[in-house]
């Protein structure tokens, strides 16, 4: 769906929003996280069921809705959405490639445990994750722009043979760059509110 010039253009928007704002405007952060999460489960269970169709389109979207939703308005079940998105994230790019039902247990099993520390942690763990979550998306998009790699992929797309030879530790450098940048940014706009 986002695999065009025009999908590359809003994850860059979307992602420097995050990458610098995440914790400053944290209802929106959330409500973004919670219907990634949301829409992404549904995505995943419907469409090994029925197969891709209007319906898993429709319940998709209802789930994503719904994860917003309660992402924005219990507060908690939002932190802990954006942590387990994010370690879902993490996990499926670490495992890239191998699928079956150990690496989905491993990738669910570190999602938990991300949900888990970030409602713990919250300050620094939705400081730290929103700016990784929205360097990675500039990077996806930029690099998509560059014509490294291909969006509409997903995560096949990180594999090494479709990023080429070198460039996969290019991006990943790219957004890890940023993401510090946006994290020393985060911090710095907290300690000028006190």
């Amino acid at each position: 769906m986002l695999s065009g010039t025009a999908g590359a253009v809003l994850v860059i928007a979307l992602g420097t929003f995050v990458c610098f704002f995440g914790y400053r405007l944290l209802r929106v952060t959330l409500g973004v996280a919670g219907f990634a999460v949301g829409a992404g489960v549904a995505w995943f269970l419907a469409s090994g069921i029925a197969g891709i169709a209007p319906v898993v389109v429709i319940v998709t979207l209802a789930a994503g809705i719904l994860g917003a939703v309660l992402a924005a308005v219990v507060y908690k079940v939002g932190v802990f959405l954006l942590g387990a998105g994010i370690g879902a994230m993490l996990a499926l790019f670490a495992f890239a490639g191998s699928g079956g039902t150990a690496g989905w247990l491993v990738t669910a099993a570190v999602a938990v445990v991300f949900g888990v520390v970030t409602v713990f942690l919250e300050r620094a763990m939705v400081t730290i994750l929103s700016a990784l979550a929205g360097a990675w998306g500039v990077a996806l998009g930029a690099f998509h722009l560059a014509g490294w790699l291909d969006m509409g992929r997903g995560i096949e797309a990180l594999a090494p043979l479709n990023v080429g030879a070198g460039r996969l530790p290019i991006i990943v450098g790219a957004a890890l760059f940023l993401a510090l940048v946006g994290t020393l940014t985060q911090f710095g706009q907290g300690r000028k509110r006190r």
